[in-house]
């Protein structure tokens, strides 16, 4: 139950942000000031998982959430690690 809600509101958060972007005249420089600190997130996140014991998969379904959802993105990804 707790991951339905969990991807219910990062489906709901994606569909906002990428609202938000393609309203702006700037739509690709905005994906990108985005998708850059997700992806470093991501990265981050990866190399500190023998520190934190959280260790997230890199996978087409996460790169795609740090890509169009940026840091609140990742957040869910470890949010969600911690869940299991």
């Amino acid at each position: 139950m707790a991951v339905t809600v969990m991807w219910a509101v990062l489906i709901l958060s994606a569909a906002a942000v990428l609202r938000c972007c393609m309203k702006g005249g700037r739509r690709i420089s905005s994906l990108f000031y985005m998708s850059a600190p997700g992806l470093a997130a991501l990265a981050l996140l990866n190399l500190t998982s023998q520190y934190t014991g959280l260790a997230v998969p890199v996978n087409i379904y996460n790169l795609t959430t740090a890509v169009f959802l940026g840091l609140p993105g990742v957040a869910g990804i470890a949010a969600s690690g911690f869940l299991r």
